[in-house]
């Protein structure tokens, strides 16, 4: 996970460019996190309204001011609208509990947060260059077929291109103030890392693994019986290679049908239930450096090879202490945020003018 999560209101718009493109992981991944995580709302007293009702802002379509710079009702609409099919609330929603009004509350926060940081990250001169921003739009540009597709795109989410380049532009120079100034001074002791790993040792108790490498002969589970017989005939004979001494690893990249035949059949480790029960079977009952018979799935025919074993129990320290050092740099960057957005606010001029 990155030290600075991206903000809702890039995710907002890139989540729906990937998702008209049919391709936008990255995007997906940092739209699933909010920003950053924000305190109690500036916004007061607020009167509530149905979900998808915009109330009425200022002239010019501002629905807040941040040190005199206008937060746009387009930049707002984006964000909840983007927020509203995450969280499955019909547009049309009348908010009897005030969750609606709350999680509005939440995403004007969260753009006076987001423009609070970015006005820091201006001061000090850390806006991204021209040439980031345009590797991040050939980026977006490559996911989509045409240029007119992504052209499309932008349209059906109200966005130019220059709107695009702003709106990319202002989530890396966040970014690069985050992690140039406020987590310059994050760091997480091997102690740290050890005092948690032995306080949560629950989170590391591993499964019974296996490490296998398989040959597929594929046949279809509605295959007639002359096409099965062919293909347990095959796989009778890549057995008997192999037990006459042929690689096996050479021998998957030539043979099999699976995906794996480029890695030579490797399929990595993996635990019970993660294969179809007779490959699961067969595999754990294996010892290291051992061939199965010819195994039959729904998926065709399997010569399994296991490699090694790891036993049920509890994952070493060594080997997860990356991970430790990088979720602990990463709450303690989320609470420096938390605290240089706090001194921020508390010396910048807000104004709200939508009403929620």
């Amino acid at each position: 996970m990155g030290i600075v999560r991206t903000s809702i209101a890039v995710g907002a718009v890139l989540i729906s460019l990937g998702t008209q493109a049919g391709a936008a992981d990255d995007a997906v991944k940092a739209a699933e996190q909010p920003a950053v995580n924000v305190g109690e709302t500036a916004a007061g007293k607020t009167t509530k309204n149905p979900a998808g009702k915009e109330p009425g802002a200022a002239a010019g379509g501002i629905v807040a001011k941040v040190n005199g710079v206008g937060l746009s009702q387009a930049e707002f609409d984006r964000s909840w609208e983007f927020l509203l099919q995450r969280s499955g609330i019909p547009a049309g929603h009348a908010d009897k509990d005030g969750k609606v009004v709350e999680l509005r509350k939440q995403v004007l926060d969260r753009l006076i947060d987001e423009e609070l940081l970015f006005q820091e990250a201006k001061n000090l001169k850390l806006i991204v260059g021209k040439d980031v921003v345009d590797a991040e739009i050939g980026k977006a540009r490559s996911q989509f077929p045409t240029p007119e597709a992504f052209s499309e795109a932008l349209t059906q989410n109200k966005l130019t291109e220059d709107g695009l380049r702003a709106v990319i532009s202002r989530n890396l120079s966040i970014q690069a103030f985050v992690e140039n100034v406020v987590a310059k001074g994050v760091v997480v002791s091997d102690a740290e890392v050890h005092d948690f790993y032995t306080g949560n040792k629950d989170k590391f108790e591993s499964p019974e693994q296996a490490h296998a490498r398989h040959i597929l002969v594929s046949v279809d589970e509605k295959a007639d019986e002359q096409t099965r017989q062919a293909g347990k005939a095959k796989a009778d004979d890549l057995l008997a290679q192999l037990k006459g001494g042929a690689n096996f690893e050479e021998l998957a990249r030539k043979s099999s049908d699976c995906p794996s035949a480029p890695q030579g059949g490797d399929l990595g480790f993996f635990g019970h239930g993660q294969m179809v029960q007779e490959f699961d079977t067969a595999a754990f009952a294996l010892k290291p450096g051992e061939l199965s018979g010819v195994v039959t799935t729904k998926f065709g025919y399997h010569i399994i090879k296991l490699e090694e074993k790891k036993d049920a129990g509890l994952v070493p320290e060594l080997e997860v202490a990356p991970k430790i050092r990088e979720y602990l740099v990463s709450q303690k960057t989320g609470a420096a945020v938390e605290q240089q957005l706090k001194t921020l606010r508390e010396k910048a001029k807000i104004e709200l003018v939508m009403k929620l």
